[in-house]
C-alpha cells in the first residue's frame, strides 16, 4: 500500500459482503415482479429500488410499490425483504478480522450505496456478533440512504471528506465499480478496484504481518 495513507473508505456490497443478483432477481420473479431485471443488476439499481437506495421512499413504501409491480396486494413484508435481502450472501470472517487489523492504525470508513432493509440486516448478523459493535470497524458509516446521495454522484464524495475531516490525497477508496472509483478522482482518493470475493488483506501487508 502507499506510503501517506491514514484513511481508508471501503464499499460495502461486492468488497466486504459477498452478492448473489441472480438469486435475488430469481426471488422477486417468483413474486410476480417479471421487469426486476430492469430495476436491478450487478451496476445500477433503478425505480423504486434507487429510490430506497436514496432514502426518497421508506420501507413501506417500497413494499407496497413491490406489490404494485407485482400485480398482488397479498404479498406479505416477509416475503418482500427475504426475496430482497436475498442478495446479500455473508462478510467473510477473515475481513471481518482484517478491518479490526487496520482500525488499530487508520481511520476506517463504510461509504456505501444501499438501503435500511439490507444494512439492518448486515449490521445485526455480520458486525453485531461475537460481542462487537459496527463501530468497533468503521469510525463512521457513510449510507446512501441516510445522505440522499449515491455514488457516483460527486456531492457525495464531497459530503464524506467534510463529513470525515479528511484528505483525499491520504485515502485509499476500495470499491468494486470503476465508475465509482473514476467519480473519486475528481477529488483525488488513491483508489483500488476490488474483485468479487477478493481477499484484501495482501493489500495491507506490511501492517497485517507486523
Amino acid at each position: 500500500m502507499e506510503k501517506g495513507i491514514k484513511n481508508i473508505i471501503f464499499d460495502l456490497g461486492g468488497v466486504l459482503i459477498d452478492l448473489d443478483i441472480d438469486r435475488c432477481l430469481r426471488e422477486f420473479k417468483a413474486l410476480g415482479v417479471s421487469n426486476v431485471e430492469e430495476l436491478v443488476n450487478s451496476t445500477h439499481t433503478a425505480g423504486v429500488f434507487s429510490a430506497l437506495e436514496h432514502g426518497k421512499v421508506s420501507p413501506a413504501e417500497f413494499r407496497d410499490e413491490i406489490r404494485r409491480l407485482a400485480g398482488n396486494p397479498e404479498l406479505t413484508d416477509a416475503q418482500i425483504d427475504n426475496a430482497w435481502l436475498s442478495i446479500l450472501l455473508e462478510i467473510p470472517q477473515k475481513k471481518l478480522d482484517l478491518l479490526l487489523r487496520l482500525n488499530r492504525k487508520y481511520r476506517v470508513f463504510l461509504l456505501s450505496n444501499t438501503n435500511e432493509i439490507h444494512f439492518d440486516w448486515i449490521r445485526r448478523t455480520q458486525f453485531e456478533k461475537d460481542g462487537h459493535r459496527l463501530s468497533d470497524y468503521f469510525e463512521q458509516c457513510f449510507l446512501s440512504h441516510k445522505m440522499g446521495l449515491a455514488k457516483p454522484e460527486d456531492e457525495i464524495f464531497e459530503e464524506v471528506i467534510n463529513e470525515a475531516q479528511i484528505f483525499a490525497r491520504e485515502t485509499l477508496y476500495i470499491d468494486d465499480s470503476e465508475k465509482n472509483l473514476n467519480a473519486s478522482l475528481n477529488w483525488c482518493f488513491n483508489t483500488y478496484c476490488a474483485a468479487p470475493g477478493e481477499d484484501l488483506a495482501p493489500l495491507f501487508e506490511n501492517l497485517v504481518n507486523e
